[in-house]
């Protein structure tokens, strides 16, 4: 998982900054994003992705240990066309309340009108803190991958799997140089797990228990670079998730 300052990879993706009709998942209480792999677009299709960011309340510097006072997402680029983002905060400006957990949501929707080219498929998410009510110097900057296939694509097949379990699942990192690591939460049951690369090839395979307490491995094969996809099935149910290895 990758941090911002003594934040945690914070709030992802946004397009216009309005209001939102999202809820934050209670289930998450450490700092960082749920997911943290979102689902891939097809032309077409209406999308629609809830992230649950959950907040550094604070930070160190040398022995003191300094609050922070908010969270803003001040800048959002390369959003595939067709698609917008919202958070449940006006401006997507959260205050921080110190003594609890603090999160937020936010909502990516739309219908995608036009493929993503590979290689210039990641969104830009600039994330600025506030300390004794001054934004820090330099925002921190969060990398996303989202791609979006044409209609026809092999990988814009029908599915059926909920985005509440999406939502209680975690890939990471992603990224990553050829070592993934899985995590579901609790509210679904077993999990399996199938992992593939771009030509359909199956790299490896396994089972996963409703809160495992170690991470499932996702290995590609040595030497190997580009994009995998991640088949995460519950039941007759299951969901493509891609994961780049560079």
């Amino acid at each position: 998982m990758k941090k911002f300052f003594a934040l945690t990879i914070v709030v992802l993706l946004q397009g216009t900054g309005l209001f939102g009709q999202c809820t934050p998942d209670p289930v998450p209480t450490v700092p960082g994003f749920y997911p943290d792999t979102f689902m891939y677009g097809c032309v077409g299709i209406p999308y629609s992705q809830v992230t649950t960011v959950v907040f550094r309340n604070d930070t160190s510097v040398g022995p003191l240990t300094i609050p922070f006072e908010s969270y803003k997402i001040t800048a959002v680029s390369n959003l595939p066309a067709g698609l917008t983002y919202q958070c449940n905060q006006t401006n997507c400006d959260w205050t921080i309340v110190q003594n609890q957990v603090n999160n937020g949501c936010v909502i990516i929707s739309g219908t995608p009108t036009a493929p993503t080219v590979p290689g210039n498929d990641t969104v830009t998410v600039d994330i600025e803190a506030t300390l004794f009510s001054i934004p820090l110097p330099q925002p921190a900057q969060i990398k996303f991958y989202l791609p979006v296939f044409p209609a026809n694509s092999t990988y814009c097949w029908p599915t059926s799997i909920t985005e509440d379990v999406i939502s209680k699942i975690m890939v990471y990192p992603n990224p990553s140089s050829g070592l993934f690591y899985f995590k579901s939460f609790g509210g679904i049951k077993e999990i399996g797990l199938e992992w593939f690369d771009g030509s359909g090839r199956i790299l490896g395979k396994c089972e996963v228990a409703i809160g495992n307490s170690v991470p499932a491995e996702i290995h590609a094969p040595e030497g190997y670079t580009g994009l995998i996809f991640l088949k995460v099935s519950e039941g007759d149910n299951f969901k493509l998730l891609p994961l780049i290895v560079h």
